[in-house]
């Protein structure tokens, strides 16, 4: 498993990339659907790929700009 995160401009990306069989169909179940709505909560996206054997969950959600200024 591979997890990555960085700040993209205005957003923050998170990245999760497995080689297991997890999501065959990559159908929503239970899990994903919360996942789903809690990022759509915070104006986020939230998408999912299988390629190569590999499944990829990608979340990016916007970053308040007062977050970002801890000067």
């Amino acid at each position: 498993m591979q997890v990555s995160a960085l700040i993209d401009g205005e957003n923050l990306r998170i990245e999760v990339t497995d080689d297991g069989p997890s999501l065959p169909d990559l159908k929503f179940g239970r899990g994903l659907t919360g996942m789903s709505e809690r990022v759509r909560a915070l104006d986020g996206k939230l998408e999912l790929s299988r390629e190569n054997g590999r499944t990829t969950v990608c979340c990016s959600l916007p970053i308040h700009p007062a977050t970002l200024d801890r000067s």
